[in-house]
């Protein structure tokens, strides 16, 4: 991440890093590009010279290695975590004794002796987790059977595997502090991407807060860059769970990151939230490209030429599904060899080992990132390419999802931006009629065949 110093920052940044108070709850709003992640690094820095410890925390694995360099360079190394990571850690200092229930899973605590038993009642083995689980029916048909090995754990609730049960959490917690137990310092946490939350969390966090002596939240969020559909809180509802005033709720409006044209595009799938669209750049370049094509390996190629001939920086380059992430790196790997270094990643179990998020190397030219959609916010390149965009799901159910999801991406090149798709000879893809036309000039129209 490039990271500017504290007499490097814009006077809007300025007011936000000198005059935000470092005792109390704070948000800092702003739309891509704004700094302020930056932001979140500097009130680090600043927390940790004044002996109050912060934690920067973010939604995924890869924008925190993204981050790692800034962490690294600093003469107190600033803490930074998943918030996955923290609240697990953090949750289990408190030793809440709870069921092990995962959305619809009743994980056991089943002696291999009564193995049989349980599977003749519906227990089934989980291959991932080495347990016992029961579908939550049976667990209610067959309950004096059960109730004998259910597992009990201090993990945190969960409502799937990647998510917590933060309204269960924040009961049990007050439940904790009702029978005179003590709250785990939080200590002063740094959120960034905070939209991607539910706003239970933000009650719980507010109640363990309520029950320790310095500590403190510092919120950076866009809810018109929300990553799941359902699991989200928007400003205001942030805003209210933390019980933040007006005058310690500030909003970025200069985008630092893209050139104008590049700002068009973004700004076009804009929903009209209120965290607004950043300041149009004043920095100029080259519009951004959607390219016609028969193929993925017609897309490849012509990202291989482009890439090649123009010899950008950073590259990242992000796929609609895990399963096209795959083939997009084995096919640019082959290809690019010797020119780019090319990575990838992916949450799923079976490549953790394969492709560790360790591995990946970001501020560093010839290298491309192919990665998730999911995966890319946050982070920015100095050309980025999105193949494949008619496999996109879209009508008028979820356009609002469909317009975050480009703006998220688009938002995410510092210079050159491709739109890539595939389609028959007759007829061009449905999604063409979401795009920009041509009467607006934003897009510049390349079709690439090989026969």
């Amino acid at each position: 991440m490039r990271m500017p110093n504290s007499r490097e920052i814009s006077d809007e940044q300025e007011e936000i890093y000198m005059e935000a108070p470092m005792d109390s709850t704070v948000m800092v709003a702003g739309p891509p590009g704004t700094g302020k992640t930056v932001i979140a690094f500097l009130r680090a820095q600043a927390l940790n010279k004044r002996k109050k410890p912060a934690t920067v925390m973010m939604y995924g694995k890869v924008l925190r290695k993204y981050t790692s360099n800034v962490s690294d360079q600093q003469e107190e190394k600033i803490s930074t975590s998943t918030l996955l990571s923290w609240a697990f850690k953090w949750w289990k200092l408190h030793k809440i004794n709870t069921q092990t229930v995962i959305g619809d899973k009743v994980y056991l605590d089943c002696p291999y002796k009564d193995k049989d038993k349980a599977k003749e009642h519906g227990a089934k083995w989980d291959r991932v987790k080495h347990k016992w689980w029961v579908p939550s029916e049976s667990y209610n048909k067959h309950k004096a059977l059960f109730e004998q090995w259910l597992l009990a754990s201090y993990e945190p609730p969960k409502v799937d595997n990647f998510q917590y049960d933060w309204q269960q959490m924040f009961e049990k917690l007050a439940v904790h502090v009702g029978q005179k137990k003590p709250v785990k310092n939080p200590g002063y946490l740094i959120i960034d991407e905070a939209q991607d939350f539910p706003p239970a969390m933000f009650r719980c966090l507010r109640f363990a807060m309520r029950n320790v002596e310095n500590s403190g939240i510092t919120i950076m969020a866009d809810e018109n860059q929300r990553l799941n559909e359902d699991y989200n809180s928007t400003i205001g509802q942030i805003n209210q769970e933390l019980a933040i005033p007006d005058e310690r709720q500030y909003l970025l409006t200069e985008n630092f990151r893209n050139t104008r044209e590049v700002a068009e595009l973004a700004a076009y799938f804009y929903v009209g939230l209120p965290t607004g669209k950043p300041a149009a750049p004043t920095r100029k370049g080259e519009k951004a490209v959607i390219v016609a094509t028969c193929s993925m390996d017609d897309q490849v190629q012509f990202l291989v030429d482009a890439v090649t001939n123009r010899a950008f920086g950073e590259v990242g380059v992000f796929a609609q599904t895990d399963s096209m992430r795959e083939k997009l790196y084995n096919k640019l790997q082959n290809r690019l060899r010797g020119k780019y270094r090319v990575q990838t990643y992916s949450s799923k179990e079976e490549y953790k080992d394969v492709h560790p998020v360790d591995d990946l190397v970001f501020d560093k030219k010839g290298t491309l990132t192919v990665i998730n959609r999911q995966s890319c916010k946050g982070l920015e390149f100095d050309a980025v390419f999105i193949p494949e965009i008619q496999t996109m799901p879209i009508d008028g159910s979820n356009l609002d999802t469909f317009k975050m999801n480009m703006y998220v991406m688009c938002s995410r090149a510092r210079q050159a931006l491709y739109l890539l798709y595939s389609s028959g000879a007759e007829k061009e893809p449905d999604i063409i009629k979401y795009l920009p036309d041509k009467t607006t000039g934003i897009l510049q129209r390349l079709e690439y065949c090989n026969d």
